[in-house]
């Protein structure tokens, strides 16, 4: 009799931790809004801000590609934000500035290649670079000084 009683005393436990259980599931269930009784049904996502055109990643173009200090060279360029300025650099030093047009394009900038630093490291490449001043985007040609 005396094991009976413990026997119904244990299941009494066990149902009271299990009801406690399920109370803390239903608690957590029904704070994070998923509920499975009403499940969640995909639909279109809103958006704040209209999607952007995909661009290319900007890109540099040079009309030679080496020679010596005091070249004359155009650089031309694609992909810059429209309007955007645009600074030329050779290596860290800039040598001009321009404006993209209204589809992010320039074109047949003349820049002068830097001398005497860089002359002493000849024949050496170095980079033509365009730097988009609003868009932070940056393409790189290269260009190897000769002398």
């Amino acid at each position: 009799m005396a094991e009976a009683r413990g026997a119904g005393l244990t299941n009494a436990l066990i149902g009271a931790v299990a009801t406690i259980i399920a109370a803390v599931v239903a608690t957590v269930i029904a704070s994070s809004g998923d509920s499975p009784a009403s499940p969640t049904v995909p639909g279109p996502v809103p958006t704040a801000v209209s999607p952007q055109p995909v661009r290319e990643p900007p890109s540099v173009f040079l009309s030679r590609d080496s020679g010596p200090a005091g070249t004359e060279v155009r650089v031309s360029g694609e992909g810059f934000a429209p309007g955007e300025r645009v600074v030329l650099r050779f290596h860290i030093e800039q040598i001009g500035s321009t404006t993209a047009d209204g589809e992010g394009k320039f074109s047949n900038m003349t820049v002068i290649i830097p001398g005497s630093l860089y002359s002493r490291a000849a024949p050496h490449q170095f980079s033509v670079s365009g730097s988009g001043q609003s868009s932070l985007q940056r393409a790189d040609a290269p260009f190897t000084i000769t002398g």
